[in-house]
């Protein structure tokens, strides 16, 4: 675990030390903005191939000191089912800063709330998302998040 942490720190350090939502293009900004709206609005239609289009396989996800390196064709990272078992109707961005940017590369931290059919919320994280870009596209490499909420 404490391998795949530090490769991810290693991998991703130089962008968080060089750059600030303040240091980003406001265009680049936009696109990852847009990026993580887009992935909230898919992750609440509850369908998983859905969401996947989001990821950029193999995927590292960390989840209260448990990694799981993800593939394509591997477990769901989420299971819906599961998910709503907890009153889960729907997610909803909080607060949303890209902390580094590239062309290629970006740290975001994505506050999100969790809530159930009557507009209560169910529990509020935040998320850190190394996102890569391939071939014009954004996708999910990276996911941290400290506490541990219900995935799978």
């Amino acid at each position: 675990m404490k391998t795949v942490l530090i490769a991810i720190v290693v991998c991703l350090s130089p962008q968080v030390l060089l750059g600030s939502e303040d240091g980003t293009p406001k265009e680049l900004n936009a696109e990852l903005r847009a990026w993580c709206k887009d992935h909230v609005t898919a992750f609440n239609t509850g369908d998983y191939e859905q969401v996947k289009t989001f990821y950029r396989f193999p995927c590292a996800v960390l989840i209260d000191g448990e990694v799981e390196l993800a593939t394509a064709e591997g477990k769901p990272l989420v299971d819906f089912e599961k998910v709503k078992s907890s009153g889960w109707a729907y997610s909803k961005i909080k607060k949303l800063k890209v902390l580094s940017a590239s062309s290629t590369r970006a740290m975001v931290s994505m506050t999100f709330t969790r809530m159930n059919a009557k507009d209560e919320e169910l529990l509020t994280t935040t998320s850190f998302l190394g996102l890569t870009k391939v071939e014009d596209k954004w996708g999910l490499k990276t996911l941290f998040i400290a506490e541990d909420i219900p995935l799978d």
